[in-house]
């Protein structure tokens, strides 16, 4: 295992989590924008 990590090999270990229930369409849209320049592995929404 390496002693530090690039920004991009990190990146692929974040999963961004919009789990509020309450979020509109329009702020699901907008988590998954934001998330897309930060290459994240994945975007978790629950159901809907």
């Amino acid at each position: 295992m390496p002693d530090s990590y690039s920004y991009e090999a990190l990146a692929k270990m974040i999963d961004h989590s919009l789990l509020n229930p309450a979020l509109t369409v329009e702020e699901l849209e907008a988590g998954c924008r934001l998330a897309l320049p930060y290459d994240v592995a994945s975007v978790c929404i629950l159901p809907y």
